[in-house]
């Protein structure tokens, strides 16, 4: 169990998601919720069901908010979507609360139950928030109760809380990726190329690959390694553009035999091969 001081948010990806999701801050009250962590299993088409326990440690009774959300994970953290822009069959648009507005008695909790519905299509990983927000009530803290509450979670207060979701899709996860496009281009004369290749995940699981871009002459002969910067997420169903450069190495103009390796153990890909030119 874990105590903030704001509202917070509950991912739910269907494979794996994992991020804390600070609201407006709500004065200086805490509040807990509880487990920190869900992880379920769903069939595609099927409805899913879990909840999560709410705790007010508080001396007086307070009311709290359960609002569901889209989400986007990017490098720089998790990004709120509105649900008006997401498709109808998304799982942000079909997640359901037993009662989205609850009020809790003084130094006391309510479990809530939560269901979520996936499309019969759905692939790969989805990603959804639930905003839980303290909307009424006193800060009046009982600190008896909250170190009891802390004592029973381990934990401490907390000016954020880090939740993880790790929801599983029934079935088999396969992984296929293809090459899409390969070009080059250059910051100056002076500057090693970059290659730039469009890559598309015809699979239905996200995939983090830490690639390797090897540029052979018309002889066949191994030319020049060509790595990325940062481990590369290919999320399935779609394009994802990854930048290739070599270290420190200049390469001559001409056409080159391209062959891309995802060396990643759990995936298990053969080598890819295509065509880039060098200007």
């Amino acid at each position: 169990m874990n105590f903030i001081h704001r509202p917070i948010a509950v991912l739910f990806g269907l494979i794996i998601a994992s991020t804390a999701l600070a609201g407006p801050h709500q004065g200086g009250t805490a509040f807990g919720v509880s487990p920190p962590s869900l992880k379920l299993e769903v069939t595609p088409g099927e409805v899913a069901t879990t909840s999560l326990r709410i705790e007010n440690p508080l001396k007086e009774a307070s009311t709290y908010t359960l609002t569901a959300t889209g989400m986007a994970i990017k490098p720089s953290g998790p990004t709120i979507i509105p649900l008006s822009s997401l498709p109808a069959d998304h799982v942000a648009r079909n997640i359901n609360f037993e009662n989205s507005t609850i009020t809790i008695p003084p130094k006391s909790y309510k479990n809530v139950a939560i269901t979520m519905r996936l499309s019969p299509n759905a692939k790969g990983t989805q990603f959804a928030g639930i905003i839980i927000n303290r909307s009424a009530g006193s800060d009046d803290l009982d600190t008896k109760r909250t170190k009891e509450f802390e004592s029973q979670a381990g934990v401490g207060m907390q000016p954020g809380l880090n939740v993880r979701v790790e929801v599983s899709a029934k079935g088999t996860v396969n992984y296929d990726v293809a090459i899409k496009s390969a070009t080059s281009s250059r910051a100056s004369k002076n500057q090693p190329p970059v290659v730039k290749m469009v890559l598309t995940n015809k699979g239905n699981g996200s995939m983090q690959i830490n690639p390797i871009l090897v540029l052979m002459d018309s002889k066949g002969k191994a030319s020049i390694r060509m790595r990325t910067q940062n481990q590369v997420t290919l999320q399935p169903g779609a394009d994802s553009i990854v930048e290739f450069k070599a270290q420190d190495q200049d390469i001559p103009a001409g056409t080159y035999k391209a062959l891309l390796t995802i060396s990643d153990p759990q995936y298990k890909m053969a080598p890819m091969q295509t065509s880039v030119s060098i200007k």
